[in-house]
């Protein structure tokens, strides 16, 4: 009995492993070049038009195995990327993914991806970021989007854990300056985890990414972890140590 739950953990994890290795080669081409969109760099940033039919972006979280394209969902098949890769091609790993209900000038992203137990694979090592410990770990290791607009940095705002069908996280647009930051501090409210710079990384954010993936080791349950990052304007921050590479 306990030979085959082994089994039914270790033959998915080696799958899993294999297709991620199929996918690190494939994504190459996608990856964004060092420094773009760094106006010191002089790079322009590739122009969304080079990357293929889907992807949106490029994620990055420093110092964790997240580094991966992000492909944007349609309306007419928001789930698609749950089971396919950035090429449209099957895939038990999926890819990350935008909300179909985000668009190109949205100031919250909202993105998903698979949690498989035992792994590292996809957004796995933020399964527990809700709990305070896990997040304080993120705290110093920011999230790099680059897109056709270049790249941006965004510092682990908040974390928690949610119903799947949380309504709060779901607002994408925002009409005036005070709206964003309204939203942010509310999420932060509803929180377990936050940063100790939470209140002034909410002052003045120009972007939200929410990151969003299951909370069990089982599939089919009802609860997700939500990572909050925000890109901050011109507040003053903590000094941040570079955790790269840990």
């Amino acid at each position: 009995m306990g030979g085959s739950l082994l089994l039914a953990f270790l033959i998915p994890a080696a799958l899993g492993l294999i297709e991620q290795a199929r996918y690190q080669v494939l994504a190459q081409g996608l990856r964004p070049p060092a420094n773009q969109g760094n106006p010191e760099s002089g790079s322009q940033g590739r122009s969304q038009g080079q990357l293929p039919n889907g992807v949106r972006a490029w994620l990055r979280i420093e110092g964790t195995p997240i580094d991966y394209p992000v492909a944007q969902a349609d309306v007419r098949d928001p789930l698609f990327y749950l089971d396919h890769d950035p090429w449209g091609h099957p895939a038990r790993l999926g890819c990350p993914f935008v909300d179909a209900r985000c668009g190109p000038t949205s100031e919250h992203l909202v993105v998903y991806g698979h949690h498989f137990a035992g792994t590292t694979l996809m957004f796995s090592c933020l399964h527990d970021a809700h709990v305070p410990r896990n997040f304080e770990e993120l705290a110093g290791r920011d999230l790099i989007w680059t897109d056709g607009r270049g790249e941006s940095r965004l510092r682990a705002l908040c974390a928690l854990r949610v119903p799947s069908d949380w309504p709060d996280v779901q607002r994408f647009d925002f009409g005036d300056d005070s709206s964003l930051p309204d939203f942010l501090r509310g999420i932060c409210r509803s929180s377990s985890a936050k940063s100790p710079d939470a209140a002034v990384l909410c002052q003045a954010p120009t972007r939200a990414v929410t990151l969003v993936t299951c909370s069990s080791l089982w599939s089919g349950q009802p609860w997700r972890t939500l990572v909050v990052y925000c890109e901050p304007g011109r507040a003053r921050l903590s000094p941040v140590c570079g955790t790269e590479g840990e």
